[in-house]
């Protein structure tokens, strides 16, 4: 069929040769082009987030059911007030420079989130000029500082004017590195250039901002009675479960495309639990692929998922562990429902890249599209149950506000399964195993409710689908080792009567002297303030806190090995902690090493004494029958470190050469060993002493020999000295020892054979 508007042939034709039309007539209502278009998708704060897609285009469920009416009306605030302004107002995003942006951001930066960027320029570019999208806004700077106080005044958050600037400080980068501007238009080039640089101090003045804004709401959350509960974030999934399971129970290979709404129930349902139940962003269900879903790996009675990419332009790696009937659920839905989900409908001629991109992802949509907005789903599913609406946020928070009553090891497992890492994901990925990511998995079945009967979301096994019979957890069963934490001697508080209003009047206190490690006590008057009846209690109960939060931070910094009362206090002096005399006698009384033993080296102390080689506590003396040996002048705990066995390193081979080449007498003094790079080493210790501190006598190769009595055991560690990588084998203690024990460790079991 013919084109009937010539005008509009005209300017295409202009603009697929790169020029640029000004002063074109409005387009016809039909068509599109610069208009208040509908908004993006809201974030928690029902604001535009300026980083999602909008919903209309990209959602899983436009048009399906159970799907929450669309706010055409504005009923929102922020809407109301951004339509009002006319900051919906856009340029139409074909324009070719535009269109040019796009095609880089989704081509060459592989930007999921690209369109939603190239609106936020469009956006700006109308507010700037109505009449053409072009670069001359560089020349008005007042015009950009103008626009933000606009999008404050609708009451925009400052996260999202950031947002605003970087798409735009993208845009203005694009043009002026991937373009041939410079050779084109130098002036407007350094313009653009200058202009990047006016953008970037806009964001550190905004970041500030931000800053509050995350801190305030962080405040709001910690002071708010009706807090978010564990058990309450899994609601959604013991709700829907039914529903779920008669779907799932009359699929099978033979069975009819499901009905619409079932498909969506289904979806949304598997949705729900990666993010609701294992915690995982949205953007793990947006960008896991099929491949990934393939190479998943069984541990125990999980499979572990990792999912690459999982936010916009930060290439980290999620994974998480399904149980065995969640995987079957899985495994359903990706033989039986995803196929039926991507057949091609008569009724739409579907977009060739959107079919491309969809065939790559494990989620799509009952339209047969890739998924990009699960937080919506998410928000339907639970409308659709009359439940409060949990986002991946709250579900993330409530988490890891439970997991402070674990020990630091399991909060680090906790953590780790949340994905709270920076780091790359070839990175991440070595520092990651799959039976770390399994008991972070238990964890959070056990934070919901240890005296839960059925963990909500718990799938069944393939075989007993249609029974709907429960895969049990797996919690409990496979408890995760604790690791001792430090011990802290305090008081009591005692009870009163209506602990509740204490601990209101106690929060109370927080918010003029919140806590912290070098904040003043309050003072008598100000407890007295907030309560009369409690003002001894308000002190006394806040001097106790910070003293927790100090204990804990002294054990994090000396880690495994016990300070002397002088370094504590020394240590203590430097924090500018005053009067820490008593506390510190009741930190040493009450110390424990605190940490993982994989974290050993990261203590100070640690690090100081292996370079330094003055270890403390211990005594060279003759021991009847076995000549000299190593006992104890004070008390050591569990895993405290006492030493380490230091020497040249040198090969294996150099070893027994050496080992062979010495006299009797000192042949039990050399420490064989494999590095982390699979390599035999060997400890050289035949020397009474060694090159690098002549001065001193070593202890760790008088350590006597004891099968049955053993009180210690080596740990191999590395760590930076003198500007290269040395190995460290340290000694920990593997039960308390007492003032005047010998320290002992099974040679034959640690050390390699000599023959």
């Amino acid at each position: 069929m013919a084109d009937t508007n010539p005008l509009k042939s005209l300017i295409e034709e202009l603009n697929r040769h790169h020029l640029i039309v000004t002063g074109a007539p409005p387009p016809l209502p039909t068509e599109a082009g610069p208009s208040t278009t509908q908004p993006p998708e809201t974030g928690d704060q029902g604001e535009p987030s300026g980083e999602c897609e909008p919903s209309d285009a990209a959602s899983v469920s436009s048009g399906e059911l159970f799907q929450c009416d669309r706010d055409v009306t504005y009923s929102n605030k922020v809407r109301q007030k951004m339509s009002e302004k006319g900051l919906y107002n856009k340029h139409d995003v074909s324009d070719p420079l535009l269109k040019n942006f796009a095609e880089y951001l989704q081509k060459e930066l592989f930007n999921q989130s690209f369109k939603q960027e190239v609106e936020n320029v469009a956006r700006y570019l109308y507010y700037a000029d109505s009449k053409a999208p072009s670069l001359q806004f560089v020349n008005d700077r007042e015009k950009l500082r103008e626009y933000l106080r606009a999008l404050s005044e609708a009451k925009l958050k400052k996260q999202t004017q950031q947002n605003y600037l970087k798409s735009l400080k993208r845009f203005l980068n694009y043009h002026t590195v991937s373009t041939n501007l410079r050779k084109m238009d130098k002036v407007l080039h350094k313009e653009c250039t200058e202009f990047i640089e006016y953008i970037g101090s806009l964001q550190r003045e905004i970041s500030k901002h931000v800053g509050k804004e995350i801190t305030q709401k962080r405040h709001n959350m910690l002071i708010e009675e009706d807090q978010l509960t564990t058990k309450e974030c899994w609601a959604v999934l013991d709700a829907a479960k039914k529903d779920f399971l008669d779907v799932m129970e009359n699929l099978s290979e033979s069975s009819d495309p499901l009905e619409s709404d079932q498909s969506i129930l289904l979806v949304y349902y598997l949705e729900a639990l990666v993010i609701l139940k294992h915690l995982q962003r949205p953007g793990v269900v947006v960008h896991m692929t099929v491949n990934e879903w393939a190479k998943r790996k069984k541990e125990e009675q999980y499979y572990a998922i990792g999912v690459k990419q999982h936010k916009t332009a930060a290439h980290q790696v999620a994974i998480f562990a399904l149980s065995e009937g969640e995987e079957s659920w899985f495994d359903v839905y990706f033989r039986l429902v995803r196929p039926q989900l991507l057949r091609p409908t008569k009724k739409r001629k579907r977009d060739v890249e959107d079919e491309s991109d969809a065939a790559e992802r494990f989620f799509v949509s009952s339209t047969g599209r890739a998924i990009y907005n699960p937080s919506n789903d998410l928000m339907r599913l639970h409308s659709k149950y009359k439940l409060r609406s949990v986002t991946s946020q709250m579900a993330r928070i409530a988490f890891e506000t439970a997991s402070k009553s674990l020990n630091d090891a399991e909060r680090a497992l906790v953590a780790g399964y949340l994905t709270h890492s920076s780091q790359t994901a070839d990175k991440h990925y070595r520092m990651k195993n799959r039976e770390h990511i399994v008991k972070g998995c238990q964890l959070l079945t056990i934070l919901v409710s240890v005296s839960s009967a059925e963990s909500p979301g718990e799938g069944t096994s393939r075989e007993s689908l249609r029974s709907r019979e429960e895969c049990s957890s797996h919690a409990a069963h496979h408890a995760v080792p604790s690791i001792k934490e430090p011990t802290i001697s305090l008081t009591r508080l005692p009870s009163v009567n209506d602990s509740k209003t204490f601990s209101k009047a106690f929060e109370t206190l927080l918010q003029t002297h919140p806590l912290s490690l070098n904040g003043k006590r309050p003072e008598m008057k100000k407890c007295k303030a907030v309560s009369k009846e409690f003002q001894e209690k308000l002190s006394s109960h806040w001097a106790k806190k910070q003293f927790e939060m100090r204990a804990q931070h002294a054990c994090t910094y000396f880690s495994r090995r016990k300070p002397t009362k002088e370094q504590l206090q020394s240590w203590t002096s430097k924090q500018g902690w005053k009067n820490m005399a008593a506390d510190c006698e009741k930190l040493l009384q009450n110390w424990a090493p605190s940490g993982s033993e994989d974290h050993i080296m990261d203590s100070k102390l640690t690090q100081t004494l292996v370079k330094s080689q003055k270890w403390r506590g211990l005594h060279i003396r003759e021991c009847e029958g076995k000549g000299r040996g190593i006992i104890t002048t004070c008390r050591f705990e569990a895993g405290e470190v006492l030493c380490d066995y230091h020497g040249p390193v040198v090969t294996s081979s150099e070893g027994h050469k050496t080992h062979k080449s010495t006299t009797e007498s000192e042949t039990g003094y050399m420490f064989f060993y494999t590095n982390k790079k699979g390599q035999s080493m060997c400890i050289d210790a035949h020397s009474d002493r060694c090159v690098c501190h002549p001065e001193i006598q070593t202890i760790g190769r008088l350590l006597n020999h004891s099968e049955e009595k053993a009180n210690i055991k080596p740990k191999y560690f590395s760590m930076e000295m003198d500007g290269e990588e040395r190995d460290v084998i340290l000694f920990l203690a593997t039960r308390t020892l007492l003032v005047g024990e010998e320290v002992l460790f099974d040679h034959d079991f640690y050390r390699g054979a000599l023959d």
